[in-house]
């Protein structure tokens, strides 16, 4: 009872697999899978525990409701060879920092977000190596931070209120993505684990 489908759906992407996938894991038919997903059909109970044993998920996880929300562009740090279904994958397990950090707010206070206004040009095409180089200038100024290195990015925008994380996005192809939500107004920005050198990462 409470069975969601679209949570089903949501962690088998997110675990990467296609409904065939999961059917054969699982011992069933594609429609089958389809039904739990889409048509509002709850698995039996031992259906229901493999389902939670295969893709590592509590039970309870699939009869968590999901809230709505408006979302805004997401925005990839690397896209090329990126597979439509490495994307899919990334952006579910996305949905689960958002849920986390939902979570949290219940209990620990954020920073307050801070932000550089700059006057940039709607298309990074039309940006000159100068631009760039004064916007960067400008953003240094608004932070404080002196000529140099910088000790620790990640560290600097969490501090100002972007919400960061690394996870494993699987696909080489994908280096990092980050998404502006419209309704909190906040940044949140997530690092793929699998190119994580130091000078990639800051990149």
């Amino acid at each position: 009872p409470g069975f969601i489908g679209a949570r089903l759906r949501e962690a088998r992407e997110a675990r990467g697999l296609s409904g065939m996938a999961l059917a054969e894991i699982l011992g069933l038919t594609r429609a089958a899978v389809s039904s739990y997903e889409l048509a509002g059909k709850s698995p039996s109970p031992e259906v229901m525990d493999r389902i939670s044993n295969v893709l590592q998920m509590p039970e309870s996880y699939f009869r968590y409701q999901i809230r709505p929300r408006k979302a805004g562009p997401i925005f990839y740090r690397s896209m090329k060879a990126a597979t439509k279904s490495a994307r899919r994958r990334a952006e579910q397990r996305y949905t689960w920092l958002r849920e986390i950090v939902s979570y949290l707010r219940g209990h620990v206070e954020f920073p307050a977000q801070r932000l550089p206004q700059l006057d940039i040009p709607n298309d990074p095409v039309l940006l000159s190596l100068d631009q760039v180089e004064t916007f960067a200038l400008q953003a240094r100024h608004f932070y404080g931070i002196a000529d140099g290195p910088i000790p620790n990015v990640v560290s600097l925008l969490e501090n100002n209120g972007v919400i960061s994380t690394r996870d494993a996005l699987g696909a080489d192809t994908l280096d990092a993505f980050s998404e502006f939500d419209p309704e909190e107004q906040r940044l949140y920005m997530v690092l793929g684990t699998e190119n994580a050198s130091a000078v990639r990462s800051r990149f």
